[in-house]
């Protein structure tokens, strides 16, 4: 005697929801952390993926007489 087990079928609304779900979610996911990522600049940031524009703060060199 076989005893064959059959695994439930989800629904079409469900399947739906879920892709709206994964679609909504995936792009937040991909966002990419902007800083500074000049290491001679005095904010230069070890988590920053993306480089920001002109937000790099360099050290000043003030010479005095």
């Amino acid at each position: 005697m076989k005893i064959s087990k059959k695994t439930p079928k989800l629904s079409s609304a469900f399947q739906v929801l879920c892709f709206l779900l994964i679609l909504g979610v995936c792009p937040q996911c991909n966002t990419k952390t902007e800083g500074c990522l000049d290491l001679n600049a005095k904010n230069f940031d070890f988590e920053a993926e993306k480089a920001c524009g002109d937000c790099c703060v360099y050290p000043s060199m003030l010479l005095s007489l």
